[in-house]
């Protein structure tokens, strides 16, 4: 150490981390982030500041969260705990022993966390800022989240590996299941997907985003980078949104995760919102399963919560009851133990397509 010094960096468009997107419904592809990108990640101090705080996080390597806060803890000289694979006792054990105040879940861990029987339990009165992200948390899973921790301050964020982290965040007074306002050095506008014109407030299509941390394409798969990056340097991320007349961003789905059925379109996160308030869900996922003649039937795939019970009927009533017709689950509910997640943390889609076209009639 005593003969370490920084090598200068001539080229700061080169490339200084190659980390790979989720493959939450494919391959995952290797994100090339320049040297100009993790400069600018020390930079950004608006969304995540570590130096007041003890924080904790999950996050794996590969993850770009990983990077950015490892980098930012070393940054902000903060003491960094080294957590074991999260579980929810876990986390509360470290909580109170370390005192523990600024805190990552990802989606799936948060609405496991928020449902955790015996959260009480613990004094978790030291944590004052909650952080999740991944996917989106529904509004009622983060209400559930801020009842549960009426001392803490439960952020959701808006990012991607592909954009260096995050180019949305939470303030204080945001609404339940926002993902905040447009950070600094960042630009998400909103395009209609089919002819990529640009649409005002409170109305959906795809988010495209440019931040000072972008990717500057795929590690050797130009077909891909041309495939999410327009000529003008906005990435296409794919995501079906909108943003309000306050500027506060909100995820409806996944472009890719839209189910046709019968000429009429399904959003699967609507179904999921719906479930995800049952007492008794834990996790949810809709996915699609193939159909001969109805193009594809809404199937979905429940963990349940310890101790509580629920029967598929039950759920597929309760859709039938609060949704539009063409939402029914015709393809029925399906329980699993535990469902599988990406290494990433994510609910694996992959996985549960390959489960639901095992299951479909032919």
């Amino acid at each position: 150490m005593d003969h370490f010094s920084c090598n200068e960096v001539e080229d700061s468009s080169k490339t200084a981390l190659i980390l790979f997107s989720s493959g939450t419904t494919g391959l995952p592809k290797g994100v090339q982030l320049p040297q100009r990108a993790l400069l600018n990640m020390l930079q950004k101090r608006d969304s995540v500041n570590l130096s007041a705080h003890l924080p904790l996080w999950f996050s794996s390597l590969y993850w770009v969260s990983a990077s950015l806060l490892i980098l930012t803890s070393l940054y902000s000289r903060s003491t960094r705990i080294l957590a074991p694979e999260f579980d929810e006792k876990t986390t509360c054990e470290i909580v109170e022993k370390f005192q523990v105040t600024w805190m990552l879940l990802s989606t799936s861990m948060s609405n496991r966390f928020a449902r955790f029987n015996r959260l009480h339990d613990y004094n978790l009165s030291s944590l004052k800022i909650l952080f999740t992200g991944g996917a989106s948390l529904n509004k009622e899973s983060q209400d559930l989240l801020r009842k549960q921790l009426p001392h803490t301050t439960i952020l959701q964020a808006y990012g991607m590996t592909e954009l260096g982290g995050l180019v949305s965040s939470q303030l204080a007074n945001s609404s339940s299941g926002s993902c905040g306002v447009v950070n600094a050095n960042c630009e998400i506008k909103i395009v209609d997907p089919e002819t990529g014109k640009m649409l005002g407030a409170n109305q959906n299509g795809e988010l495209c985003a440019k931040s000072a941390t972008m990717m500057t394409g795929y590690y050797k798969n130009p077909e891909a980078t041309k495939n999410i990056m327009d000529k003008d340097g906005w990435l296409h991320l794919g995501d079906l949104g909108y943003y309000t007349d306050n500027g506060e961003i909100f995820i409806v789905d996944r472009l890719k995760e839209i189910i046709k059925y019968r000429g009429q379109q399904i959003t699967p996160n609507v179904i999921e919102n719906l479930l995800q308030s049952h007492p008794a869900v834990l996790e949810v996922a809709v996915v699609s399963i193939p159909h001969p003649t109805d193009d594809e039937h809404p199937i979905a795939f429940v963990s349940k919560v310890n101790d509580k019970d629920v029967t598929a009927e039950e759920l597929m009533q309760m859709v039938a009851s609060n949704l539009m017709d063409h939402y029914k689950l015709r393809g029925g509910v399906k329980f699993l133990p535990k469902l599988p997640h990406t290494h990433s943390g994510k609910i694996s889609r992959k996985e549960l397509k390959a489960i639901a076209k095992s299951l479909a009639v032919h």
